[in-house]
């Protein structure tokens, strides 16, 4: 059974994501900052693609009708969403 490929909506245009980056950084002197930062706050799981990849293959060969028969009757969908939610420091010195 073919899982289909998410559809665009009417204007050629994917749904809306909740992809949230914050930052926020303090100044300690001329020269040094401190920040903290978050990508993906929210740790969205939107699903941005889904892939085909035709099966893995099963067959000792590379290609064959073994292989199609394979492929056919064993697809592989993969779905691509955003990385997970990444918090961390960061801290500059300016020369």
């Amino acid at each position: 059974m073919a899982r289909p490929a998410i559809p665009p909506d009417v204007n050629g245009q994917r749904e809306a994501t909740h992809f949230v980056t914050a930052r926020a950084g303090l100044d300690l002197t001329d020269k040094v900052e401190l920040a903290l930062f978050a990508d993906n706050l929210f740790n969205s799981q939107d699903v941005l693609a889904v892939h085909n990849s035709n099966g893995r293959s099963g067959c000792v060969a590379t290609s064959g009708p073994s292989c199609s028969v394979y492929r056919q009757f064993n697809p592989v969908y993969r779905e691509v969403t955003f990385r997970p939610r990444t918090v961390g420091v960061s801290a500059s010195y300016r020369f």
